[in-house]
C-alpha cells in the first residue's frame, strides 16, 4: 500500500466492486482503445467481485510461494545469465 498526505493507493476490496464498475462504465469506451476486446458480462457487478476476489486468492498465494521459496545466490543467478561480454 501506498499512503501519503493526498494519494491512497491500494489493491480492490469487494466493497470497491461497484466503485470499480461505475469507473469501467463511464470509461469504457476510452479503456476499450486500449485494452482486450471485452464481453458484455465484464460490465456487470458479479464479474467485478469476482475478479477482485480472483485477484486477492492470487496475490495471497503468490506471497506464500514468495515467502517460502530460498533466495538464489548470485553465483547460481550469474550462472542463469550466462557469461558477461564487455562490448565497447
Amino acid at each position: 500500500m501506498i499512503n501519503n498526505e493526498t494519494i491512497h493507493i491500494r489493491p480492490f476490496t469487494v466493497e470497491d466492486a461497484e466503485a470499480r464498475l461505475q469507473l469501467q462504465l463511464k470509461n469504457r469506451d476510452f479503456f476499450e482503445q486500449f485494452s482486450m476486446i471485452r464481453t458484455p458480462d465484464f460490465y456487470t457487478l458479479e464479474t467485478q467481485r469476482y475478479m477482485i476476489k480472483e485477484y486477492e486468492e492470487k496475490s495471497k498465494e503468490q506471497s506464500i510461494t514468495r515467502h517460502h521459496q530460498p533466495l538464489p545466490s548470485h553465483a547460481q543467478l550469474s550462472a542463469k545469465r550466462g557469461p558477461r561480454l564487455l562490448l565497447g
